[in-house]
């Protein structure tokens, strides 16, 4: 009895998910222009466990560091297409800077600039989500590209150095609600941040 109800279940299970993919759905097809602010990404956590993210502005002799980021910029342009899929990119700013103090009482600080761009992907889960109107649910992805400019000054030479990294975020869930301009927000992991908020403009 046990192996038949399980085996119900499975075929209920199945059957759901077909029902959800051939479910008639139509997305509001258009560009989506988006601008907005993210907490946490990964280039302040990536300073956060790393002292010697530029070994040649930083002396690794440092007995006291604090870092502060300025969190990410955003703006985004999105292509929404009638079905549940959409891709767009996102360009992001963001600042983090650390101060080493050392036993000789003197100090140095390395200030960087973060410029990203990433390619991105989107699944809408629902439309009028809840039974409300213009409430949307969706996840993304993205990949791309990170670049860092730093300067730092090493006794007393200023000095500067550019980096690149892989750069991604991934989005499990979003939510847009307005219509033409709206309030979006999402929860997230990468460069974005672990939580984006802003305005969007659908045209």
């Amino acid at each position: 009895m046990k192996r038949i109800n399980m085996l119900l279940m499975g075929v209920a299970a199945l059957l759901s998910v077909e029902a959800f993919a051939q479910q008639k759905f139509t997305a509001p097809k258009g560009l989506d222009i988006r601008i907005g602010y993210g907490v946490v990404p990964m280039q302040n956590i990536q300073e956060s466990f790393s002292n010697e993210l530029v070994p040649e502005l930083a002396d690794n002799n440092a007995i006291d560091l604090k870092k502060k980021g300025s969190g990410v910029f955003s703006a985004s342009l999105n292509y929404q297409t009638k079905s549940r899929f959409g891709f767009g990119v996102d360009v992001l700013y963001g600042q983090t800077q650390s101060e080493f103090a050392y036993t000789n009482t003197s100090k140095s600080t390395v200030s960087s600039q973060w410029f990203t761009v990433m390619a991105k992907g989107s699944f809408m889960y629902y439309r009028d989500a809840f039974n409300v109107p213009n409430v949307e649910l969706y996840g993304a992805a993205a990949l791309g590209s990170s670049f860092r400019e730093a300067t730092g000054t090493v006794n007393n030479v200023e000095k500067s150095k550019s980096m690149s990294y892989f750069a991604y975020q991934f989005t499990p869930l979003g939510v847009r609600t307005g219509q033409k301009v709206a309030f979006w927000a999402e929860l997230g992991y990468g460069y974005k941040g672990l939580l984006n908020a802003g305005v969007s403009i659908r045209l």
